[in-house]
């Protein structure tokens, strides 16, 4: 006896084209939450539980600031490590020269979080464009090229 379900019949187009250029995971998908300045004791579960609500369609997740209070930092590293985040110290002067200094540990991804967003907000539909243009370019050098918003 064989069976079959269709996991993917209601999802919208652009998840559906993504999901299929991306089933052989030829890259990675980022997720970045960045807060202004540093991150005290007060507001660190906060914005920390912003970045893991934003965060389950990525493959890394990373919340991002200039810096985190010497008391919130080890509470911190043990959310980091509960809820697969990273964080990543922000050099405003320089941005090149941010440092990651808790790595994201690579997770998989939740289609249906993606098909989800991207029912509900067409950004995140042009970035699922994005990426189903770049696949399709490996193969197809006629495919029109993705425009990246780099605002």
């Amino acid at each position: 006896m064989v069976g079959f379900k269709d996991l993917i019949s209601d999802f919208n187009k652009q998840t559906k084209e993504c999901l299929i250029e991306y089933a052989d995971e030829r890259s990675y998908l980022y997720s970045f939450e960045v807060k202004a300045g540093t991150i005290e004791t007060s507001d660190l579960r906060k914005y920390f539980f912003q970045t893991v609500s934003n965060s389950s369609w990525a493959n890394y997740s990373y919340l991002v600031a200039e810096d985190v209070n010497d008391k919130a930092f080890e509470e911190l590293q043990l959310l980091c490590s509960s809820f697969n985040i990273g964080y990543i110290q922000l050099n405003t002067e320089e941005p090149q020269e941010s440092q990651i200094v808790i790595k994201a540990p690579k997770t998989s991804l939740d289609w249906n979080m993606i098909n989800r967003i991207a029912n509900e907000n067409k950004d995140f539909q042009k970035y699922l464009d994005n990426i189903t243009l770049v696949y399709q370019g490996h193969s197809n050098d006629k495919t029109r090229k993705p425009m990246w918003d780099v605002n």
